[in-house]
């Protein structure tokens, strides 16, 4: 416990930093969402290609949202089985 707390006071703790999704299954369905996403983008007209960044950012932004909310919940949850336990 020691470490993980010198970790995080230095700022070495970074679990975004640490978790990595790069399986074969991650990184092929990565490739092949990337290589369809630029072909249909780049069959679109500019204002189309504007509105579509648009719409993404906002669902990157959602989803990165919707991630500190559960990264939060699950963090709350395993404090209090701790304090239950201890």
């Amino acid at each position: 416990m020691h470490d993980i707390l010198k970790h995080w006071y230095e700022g070495n703790l970074s679990p975004l930093d640490e978790i990595n999704a790069g399986s074969p299954e991650y990184n092929a369905i990565q490739a092949r969402l990337e290589y369809r996403y630029h072909r249909f983008f780049a069959s679109l007209t500019p204002e189309q290609q504007t509105q579509l960044t648009q719409m993404t950012e906002d669902m990157y932004s959602l989803v990165a949202k919707e991630n500190y909310i559960h990264f939060a919940y699950g963090f709350r949850l395993g404090a209090s089985l701790l304090c239950e336990i201890f």
